[in-house]
C-alpha cells in the first residue's frame, strides 16, 4: 500500500485513474449497476468522506439534469469520433504557473526554497537592525549667536 501511495504521488497518471475509478464507482452507485453487497461496501467505506459524499451528490445532481433534459450518456466510439472532430485548445500557462505545480517533488522544492528565502531574510533584518543600535559617538557643540574668539575672521567647519 506505501508504494501505490508514492507511485500515487509521483505518478500524474496514476492519479488521473484512480479519479476516474472513482467517478466510474459513483455512476455505477447512482444507476443501480452495483450487487448489494458492493453496495454496502461503498456506504460504508466509500462514502465515509464528507469529499466523497459531495461528489455523490454532485453526480446525482448532473444525473437527474441530463436525465430531465434528454440528454443520454454517449458511447466509447462516439465519444472518440467527437473528439477526432474537436480541436481541443492546450492548457494555458499564465505567469504564476510555475508557483503551482502539479509534481509533489517540485512543488516541495518551491515550496522549500521559499521558505529559506523568507526565514533568511527576517534574519538578515534583525541582524542589521541590531548593528544600528550599537553605541555611536556623538559630538555636541554649542553655538552662542554673537560671541567671537577672533576678531575678523569667522572660522566655518565641516561636519560629515
Amino acid at each position: 500500500m506505501a508504494q501505490f501511495e508514492e507511485r500515487l504521488l509521483a505518478d500524474d497518471e496514476l492519479y488521473e485513474e484512480l479519479l476516474i475509478g472513482e467517478e466510474e464507482i459513483l455512476d455505477d452507485f447512482l444507476g443501480d449497476e452495483v450487487s448489494p453487497s458492493e453496495r454496502e461496501r461503498i456506504e460504508t467505506y466509500f462514502l465515509q468522506t464528507p469529499a466523497r459524499q459531495e461528489q455523490l451528490c454532485f453526480a446525482g445532481t448532473l444525473r437527474s439534469y441530463a436525465s430531465e433534459h434528454g440528454h443520454r450518456p454517449l458511447g466509447a466510439e462516439e465519444v472518440a469520433s467527437r473528439l477526432g472532430r474537436v480541436r481541443i485548445p492546450p492548457a494555458r500557462k499564465t505567469v504564476f504557473s510555475f508557483l503551482f505545480p502539479r509534481n509533489p517533488a517540485l512543488a516541495f522544492s518551491l515550496t522549500s526554497a521559499l521558505l529559506v528565502v523568507i526565514v533568511g531574510g527576517i534574519w538578515l533584518a534583525v541582524r542589521t537592525r541590531n548593528h544600528s543600535k550599537a553605541p555611536q559617538t556623538v559630538w555636541a557643540v554649542e553655538l552662542t549667536p554673537g560671541l567671537m574668539r577672533d576678531e575678523g575672521v569667522i572660522k566655518t567647519s565641516a561636519i560629515p
